[in-house]
């Protein structure tokens, strides 16, 4: 059997499809498995935790070799392109 790329259920098929769930009650198992899928759902960070966060990750060293982009050809092929088309501005 092929791929279902692509495909699209009919607006009647979609109608049948929603009828036919109407009322299903979840179990107890099948509505953790939905919280569990999506475990920072109306949950943010303490004000603390940011702080933290933020700390961290300033504390980093990111110049030369422990710059994530260091080496990278698509960075240097960018900034090349933005210097040619700042040179043909008028």
């Amino acid at each position: 059997m092929g791929s279902s790329l692509g495909f699209y259920h009919s607006k009647e098929s979609k109608v049948l499809m929603s009828e036919a769930h109407k009322g299903k009650i979840l179990s107890a198992k099948t509505k953790m498995s939905k919280n569990n899928a999506r475990p920072w759902l109306d949950k943010t960070h303490t004000e603390e935790t940011i702080a933290k966060m933020s700390l961290v990750q300033s504390s980093i060293d990111r110049t030369g070799k422990n710059n994530p982009m260091f080496g990278k050809l698509v960075k240097i092929i960018i900034c090349m392109v933005k210097l040619i088309l700042l040179k043909l501005k008028p």
